[in-house]
């Protein structure tokens, strides 16, 4: 058995109001989170990437020299060599003649000594003349580029309008647990999203050379979908009854060539200034740009739904039913 009821005239208002004061809450506004391990903690109005969204790409053609050994074997110049002999230039020890009766001691007449020098060597210990060491690999020719995602600000003034829910529903008598049914809103932003990121740009062997730059967004949209659901008196769940919202996904339409974005002409001017054609300049910040949109519509978008449900009144609009 089931019920056809009128929802009330200021559902849609309502559920728009009490979804825009949640996003400005400081609930919201102060709901940390991590985009990368160990980042510096985010909030919705600033965040930071560390190496969540990089893009790397080569231009021009390359070649790698291979290492190589620049010197032969080691090998040995001198040899070790003693130059003297130990030798006795005097007789060895002998007896006085004729001294030898029982009880006569047994004596020395002569020292025994060494006349030559001790052996020592003249020449050098051995040595090395050609030690052995690589000669390391190098890539030459080529560019090579790499645009990170440093930080991202403004998501934080994200607003909801023109909020779009059934005029009735069929609930089913009595409804035991909620009765759900969608919703729908359009996004945007009250001030600029702005994407800050660095640039690296190396033309091996030379050292790279970087910058770090950041660009304006303004007017981006998106969609909001959600669920409403009822709960009224006697529900199994002991929820006051009233109305109850969730938001269930966040979509934001970014542009989709970085051209379009402020300050991208001198962006594009300084990495034309190091190498890179105009063409090859567009492709890399068009790269960036689509790592960019896949995060903020999945990661961060989730990050900001939690936010914003965790701050709406539950319910947020009472009832009698």
């Amino acid at each position: 058995m089931s019920e056809t009821i009128q929802l009330p005239p200021d559902l849609a208002s309502s559920l728009t109001v009490a979804i825009n004061t949640a996003i400005q809450s400081p609930a919201a506004q102060n709901y940390t989170f991590e985009i990368a391990q160990g980042c510096t903690p985010s909030v919705l109005n600033n965040m930071y990437f560390c190496n969540a969204a990089s893009v790397t790409e080569t231009y021009g053609s390359s070649s790698t020299i291979p290492h190589a050994d620049s010197t032969g074997a080691h090998v040995d110049t001198n040899d070790h060599v003693d130059t003297n002999n130990h030798v006795d230039s005097k007789l060895v020890h002998d007896d006085i003649p004729g001294y030898k009766p029982l009880g006569i001691p047994h004596t020395d007449t002569t020292p025994h000594d060494d006349t030559s020098t001790p052996h020592d060597d003249t020449s050098l210990p051995h040595d090395d003349t050609s030690a052995h060491y690589d000669t390391p690999a190098t890539t030459v020719g080529g560019i090579i580029c790499t645009a990170k995602l440093s930080q991202l600000t403004g998501c934080g003034s994200l607003v909801i309008s023109n909020l779009v829910i059934p005029s009735s529903v069929d609930i089913p008598m009595p409804p035991a647990t909620g009765y759900s049914f969608p919703f729908s809103a359009d996004v945007s932003f009250g001030s600029a999203l702005t994407p800050s990121f660095d640039i690296s740009v190396q033309a091996p062997p030379l050292p790279a050379a970087t910058d770090h730059s950041s660009v304006a967004v303004k007017g981006t949209t998106g969609t909001m979908a959600g669920s409403i659901s009822l709960y009224c008196t006697g529900n199994t769940e002991n929820k006051a009854p009233g109305y109850y919202a969730s938001i269930n996904s966040i979509t934001v339409t970014l542009p989709t060539n970085v051209s379009s974005y402020s300050n991208w002409s001198g962006i594009a001017g300084a990495l034309i200034s190091v190498g890179l054609s105009d063409a090859d300049a567009l492709n890399l910040g068009n790269a960036l740009l689509k790592t960019v949109t896949a995060l903020v519509n999945g990661f961060i978008a989730s990050e900001t739904e939690d936010a914003i449900n965790g701050a709406i009144p539950a319910p947020f609009l009472a009832c009698q039913c």
